[in-house]
């Protein structure tokens, strides 16, 4: 599985992972969703510690 680390500005923002499927995953970073609850990086992925299928 790959993986990348995605940032906003000089903030982690997040993981993005590929799944041996193909298919890929992303899961803000938790420090993040407490620092910066309103600072999406898209209107359809708001933050969430939850994982979003992409």
């Amino acid at each position: 599985m790959r993986q990348a680390m995605i940032y906003y500005q000089d903030d982690l923002a997040g993981i993005l992972f590929e799944t041996d499927d193909g298919e890929y995953e992303f899961a803000y970073d938790k420090e993040y969703v407490k620092s910066f609850p309103e600072r999406f990086l898209t209107f359809t992925m708001p933050v969430s510690e939850k994982k979003v299928l992409i």
